[in-house]
């Protein structure tokens, strides 16, 4: 198991990689070469290809990092879980000392009390820093097309088909022995065997609100931050006890959430569905779903919608003011079944990315069908990678679960009244009652054909497991034939990617014939002008110099007219 984290300790990570620094100086160095040498096309390719590896590496970095944050944040939740636990045991063995011995233990427990305390608030303050960083790194993967950005929140977005599962790896066995470390077992007339969390003691803890929601290509989706959320928030159904408070109830169909939802002047709100429900397998809830079940303003949790996306428990509002908000909000409940597969439709994914400003995280989901808690607690937690959060969801529907028991069980329960805020219906609450009978009668024949309640124990092992290495088998060529797919989608990428290379280096080199040619072009135009204005000048000095003589020798002809007509007169003078 893994141990957890001293909260001194737990501090954020601030390691650095050296390759984006590599690349963004390698990007920078042929920036400055270019500035001083004029740059071709190819040197340009270079740079560009350089700045997409410094970028994919930094975010890279980031995502590992935050890896390491929340591997620490989820085992130190863990060791406050446990630590809750058996401070409650140890509340209950207090109950049977007497004298100084009560005394001792009652100090000691009231130090561990205010020990978990402060190692709650460290962890708080710690959770609510990677809040912060966490919004910057999945801000790049909201690369929705238009016609997905639609349908998100409110639909599914191409779910793929995985068939019916063909065997379950285990049953309600698992819920009874993994959730044992964070509650208790309580047996019940109404509803068979229930758990209550440890930490339904404090007074603001209520059902999905230790976490936060992320829309998904199958709806919403809850991100616990409990150990027991991959059972609890995913599959069966929660309902508030009177006298004793919110108890969980198993179920094997899986989801990424089970809830009722209601959207509406800027506020969001979500309630869990009650157990009854567990009788519609495979059922279309849509608006109508809280006059069916009987769900009422209690059982909601609020919030402002400039908070989805974030932490749920620091801005619930306070549930005194749940009328109010019921009213102010209508259902927009759209839980369906699409390719054999859940999808929690509730409000859009757009209306909300307008109400908080940002857009809220977006991931595509890829399920482990076969993953089973082992030693490691934190091995079933949910697990973001890029764009894709991975979520363990094993196939639990094993035909004798009604039959089955946890080891230890607190205590019964003898009359179950629920705190319904509204009524229910009359045929729900029959059709509950008889798939629960259905479902005793289907155990008890399931166990008959095991060999008898003495032989039960060995072959149910032995049937899981072999159930276990079909649907991996099953699974594994599933994902041959996705990943062909994707292989063959890849390849037409590239070819695509290449064509288009291709006419991009022909328009450049076309344009670039373009250009020269009209370069030489106007080279000749250029030429052929100055060559006319040469012979123009040269034209016109002609007619200068022609000009020129001719003034010459007009001047010399009157000069000698003059010089004669000088001499003529002289002359007859002379006579």
């Amino acid at each position: 198991m893994t141990a957890p984290q001293n909260p001194s300790k737990l501090t954020l990570p601030t390691t650095a990689m050296k390759s984006p620094k590599l690349f963004a100086f390698a990007a920078f160095a042929l920036l400055l070469a270019g500035a001083c040498n004029k740059k071709s096309p190819a040197d340009d390719k270079r740079v560009a290809e350089l700045e997409r590896k410094a970028n994919l590496a930094e975010e890279r970095q980031k995502e590992l990092e935050q890896q390491l944050a929340d591997q620490k944040l989820a085992a130190e939740r863990e060791g406050i879980e446990r630590e809750r636990m058996q401070i409650e045991e140890a509340r209950a063995e207090l109950e049977q000392l007497q004298g100084e011995a009560a005394t001792a233990a009652a100090d000691q427990l009231r130090q561990r009390e205010e020990a978990l305390t402060t190692r709650e608030g460290q962890f708080e303050r710690i959770q609510s820093t990677l809040d912060d960083q966490e919004v910057a790194i999945d801000q790049r993967f909201q690369q929705l097309s238009q016609r997905e950005r639609d349908l998100a929140g409110r639909d599914a977005l191409d779910v793929r088909d995985e068939g019916e599962p063909e065997a379950p790896v285990g049953d309600y066995g698992t819920f009874y022995d993994s959730l044992a470390p964070y509650g208790s077992w309580f047996q019940t007339p109404d509803y068979g065997y229930v758990w209550q969390p440890v930490a339904v003691y404090e007074s603001s803890w209520r059902p999905y609100t230790r976490g936060r929601w992320a829309c998904s290509d199958r709806g919403w989706t809850w991100i616990s931050d409990e150990p027991h959320g991959w059972a609890t928030y995913h599959y069966g159904r929660w309902c508030h006890l009177h006298d004793h408070g919110w108890v969980w109830v198993p179920g094997s169909e899986w989801a990424p959430c089970w809830v009722s939802w209601r959207f509406g002047d800027n506020h969001v709100g979500w309630a869990p569905l009650p157990p009854e429900s567990l009788a519609y397998h495979g059922h279309h809830w849509d608006r109508t779903v809280d006059e069916t079940l009987g769900i009422g303003a209690r059982w909601y949790n609020f919030v402002e919608i400039r908070h989805m996306g974030a932490r749920i428990n620091p801005h619930c509002l306070p549930y005194e003011q749940n009328d109010n908000f019921y009213q102010r909000t209508a259902n927009v409940t759209n839980i369906h079944l699409q390719n054999h597969q859940v999808v929690c439709g509730g409000p859009g994914y757009r209306e909300v990315n307008e109400g908080t400003g940002h857009a809220v995280p977006f991931y595509r989901l890829d399920i482990d069908h076969h993953a089973r808690p082992g030693l490691d607690p934190l091995v079933m937690r949910p697990r973001i990678d890029g764009d894709r959060l991975r979520i363990s969801a094993p196939n639990l529907d094993a035909a004798w679960n009604a039959a089955m028991q946890p080891p230890k069980i607190k205590g019964s329960i003898a009359t179950v009244t629920v705190d319904r805020p509204a009524t229910l219906r009359p045929e729900v609450a029959d059709r509950f009652r008889q798939t629960r009978e259905e479902n005793r009668n289907t155990a008890e024949q399931s166990i008959t054909r095991l060999g008898g309640r003495e032989q039960f124990a060995l072959h149910r092992l032995q049937q899981l497991e072999t159930a276990k290495q079909i649907e991996q088998a099953r699974l594994a060529k599933l994902q041959q034939e996705e990943n062909n797919r994707r292989e063959q989608a890849r390849l037409l990428k590239l070819q695509q990617d290449a064509q288009a290379e291709q006419t991009r280096q022909h328009q450049l080199q076309q344009e670039e014939n373009n250009r020269r040619e009209q370069a030489r072009l106007l080279k000749l135009q250029q030429d052929a002008q100055a060559e006319q204005t040469r012979k123009l000048q040269l034209q016109q000095e002609e007619n200068n110099r022609r000009e020129q003589a001719a003034r010459q020798a007009e001047e010399s002809r009157k000069k000698t007219e003059r010089q004669k007509a000088d001499d003529d007169a002289k002359k007859g003078h002379g006579r």
